[in-house]
C-alpha cells in the first residue's frame, strides 16, 4: 500500500502507510461501513478533517496519532484506487475490535 502522491495524505507528510485510521473529526470508525467511512474522510472539498490515526511504534507499541487534513487534495481517497488503502485502514481495526470481544456462549 502507498500514499497517493499529491493527496490529502501525502501533502500533510504526518500520514504513514501502514496507518489505521480509527476516527475521522473525533467520530469513531468502528462498525461503520466502508462507504460511511469514505463518506466521513471526502466530505465537502476544500474542507478541514481531521483524523486520528493508530500508528505502530517500535518502542511504544500502537500510539494515536491526530492529523489535520484539508479534504479534496488533487487524487485524495480515489473510489478507483485499486488495491483500496482505505479499506485496508478500515478493516484492520474492525478485525482487531472482533478478535478482542468475547465469545458468546
Amino acid at each position: 500500500t502507498k500514499l497517493t502522491p499529491g493527496g490529502s495524505a501525502a501533502i500533510s507528510g504526518n500520514v504513514r502507510v501502514g496507518d489505521v485510521i480509527v476516527q475521522v473529526d473525533g467520530r469513531s470508525l468502528e462498525r461503520l461501513s466502508l462507504n460511511n467511512v469514505r463518506s466521513l474522510v471526502m466530505g465537502q472539498p476544500g474542507t478541514p478533517c481531521t483524523l486520528t490515526l493508530s500508528r505502530k511504534d517500535p518502542q511504544w507499541g500502537m500510539r494515536p496519532v491526530v492529523v489535520p487534513l484539508i479534504r479534496g487534495q488533487a487524487g485524495s481517497m480515489r473510489r478507483d484506487a485499486s488495491p483500496n488503502p482505505m479499506r485496508q485502514m478500515v478493516q484492520q481495526p474492525q478485525q482487531q475490535h472482533q478478535q478482542q470481544q468475547p465469545q458468546q456462549p
